[in-house]
């Protein structure tokens, strides 16, 4: 998420008409608080890897299962061999009532289902939109899809064929998942986190192909216009995992430190590409995943066993969800913008 781009134009009532998705007549990340969809390491017995996708209502505490494991997968065997299930990289799309995500597995027919897929908030009508193999590839744990600021595409980066590393964007269409443009990132790969703000600007976490250290790219739809968001620090930082403000004003990203091969701290930064300026939200702790509220006042992250909020601009941590029950850790998370009525 190959060189040669090629684009294709739908108008928004095609879309409407052949998803229910409906284009906004402007890009409007921006609304009230929704739920939260979490890619999750989910509990169904056996030695498998299994991460399915659920969301939860930070308002009633409330949580449901969105995806399920495959029937025909198995949890063990008397060799000790499992099928692995992973959904992961969810992001929601700016009405709030589409879910875009990523899906891998090793069980029989794997190559039917691997790919980008599209659900709607409650987890019907679920389909797939482009087949990608994505088996061996972390989707729970870097790989990201993100929607257009007016819902008729989904951008994907992931690894080109043959490429020695180098990435492809590509993006899709949001109704019938067709490839609208394909371009590479030459000289770029190892991709931590993508985001589509709502200055039509796409963020990502990029390694360059010769130093293999993740840093932040801003970039237009087509991959042009690259430019690095540079934070000054001294040592040697890692930057994953961005996520634009609602207005686009700021990233969010996580940055970790590190001496050798040894991490010496995790924290959640906030960088303004303008200015190229940055701050520290969080110290200390295991943060990941950032994901701002569709008001911009606060941000979520994943740390250790639980879901935390803290304000834009730092202060006190405060638990939104603690893993329990059949979700045993939480690997990504998007926030939704309430649908209207």
């Amino acid at each position: 998420m190959t060189a040669v781009a090629r684009w294709i134009t739908l108008s928004s009532a095609a879309l409407v008409a052949a998803t229910g998705i409906a284009a906004p007549a402007s890009a409007v990340f921006p609304g009230r608080n929704g739920r939260l969809a979490l890619s999750a390491e989910t509990r169904f017995g056996g030695s498998a890897q299994n991460a399915v996708l659920w969301d939860y209502s930070p308002s009633s505490h409330k949580r449901r299962q969105l995806t399920k494991r495959g029937a025909s997968c198995r949890l063990e065997s008397s060799t000790s061999f499992a099928d692995d299930w992973v959904d992961g990289g969810p992001d929601y799309s700016p009405d709030g009532r589409w879910i875009a995500y990523l899906h891998a597995d090793n069980c029989p027919g794997a190559e039917s289902r691997e790919g980008l897929w599209i659900m709607r908030a409650n987890g019907s009508e679920t389909r797939r939109l482009a087949a990608i193999s994505l088996y061996g590839v972390n989707i729970v744990n870097g790989l990201e899809t993100a929607f257009s600021p007016d819902a008729l595409s989904v951008a994907l980066i992931h690894d080109v064929a043959g490429s020695s590393g180098e990435n492809a964007l590509t993006v899709f269409d949001a109704s019938d998942g067709a490839i609208q443009q394909q371009v590479t990132l030459q000289k770029l790969g190892g991709q931590s986190g993508l985001d589509w703000g709502t200055n039509g600007r796409l963020v990502a976490s990029l390694a360059d192909i010769g130093s293999q250290t993740p840093r932040l790219y801003v970039m237009s739809r087509n991959g042009g216009d690259r430019r690095r968001l540079g934070v000054r620090r001294t040592g040697y930082w890692e930057d994953t995992a961005p996520d634009w403000s609602p207005r686009s004003r700021s990233v969010a990203f996580l940055s970790s430190r590190w001496s050798g091969e040894r991490l010496v701290s995790e924290s959640i930064w906030r960088g303004f590409p303008r200015s190229q300026k940055a701050f520290p939200v969080t110290r200390g702790g295991s943060p990941d995943s950032p994901a701002f509220s569709p008001d911009g006042r606060q941000l979520a992250s994943v740390n250790g066993d639980r879901i935390v909020g803290i304000s834009r601009g730092g202060g006190p941590i405060r638990t939104i969800m603690r893993t329990r029950g059949r979700i045993e850790a939480v690997w990504s998370i998007s926030w939704q913008p309430r649908p209207r009525e």
